[in-house]
């Protein structure tokens, strides 16, 4: 439980239309890991070592195992956003 990998499904939308993509996924997670931000999120991110997107994938690396990732990753704040 240490590496994740979120497959991003086809046809999925955002409400202005645009497709949702690995990249948009990634973005997302690493704004809420900025040590900068204010989510109130930040604590479940910093259990985060890397985020990756590569085509239609998210891999996430954590810096322990954690089998409650999907659970945290189902937060409130963490609402994926078109480019982050």
């Amino acid at each position: 439980a240490k590496v994740w990998t979120l497959k991003i499904r086809d046809g999925i939308e955002f409400h202005n239309g645009k497709t949702v993509t690995a990249e948009d996924v990634a973005a997302t997670l690493e704004r809420h890991s900025d040590e900068k931000s204010k989510s109130g999120a930040l604590g479940y991110m910093k259990g985060i070592e890397s985020i990756k997107a590569s085509g239609k994938e998210v891999v996430l690396t954590l810096k322990e195992a954690n089998a409650d990732l999907p659970y945290l990753l189902s937060d409130y704040h963490l609402i994926v956003q078109p480019n982050g």
